[in-house]
């Protein structure tokens, strides 16, 4: 199913360890601990409930 499939993506993010400083609005708003994946440049919170993801990740960064 498509939410077994958010789950999973998100936990592979976290997984993946890449923890950043700075945050998307909804993740600051909630407090949550940030995971960017930077393939897509979501977060993991963000992957997990479909929410828009408000974060700009360069590919430099």
């Amino acid at each position: 199913s498509s939410t077994l499939k958010r789950r999973a993506c998100a936990n592979r993010v976290k997984e993946q360890g890449l923890e950043i400083a700075f945050c998307c609005k909804r993740c600051k708003e909630k407090n949550l601990r940030y995971f960017v994946d930077t393939a897509t440049s979501r977060c993991a919170s963000c992957i997990l409930v479909k929410a828009k993801c408000s974060l700009f990740v360069s590919k430099e960064e």
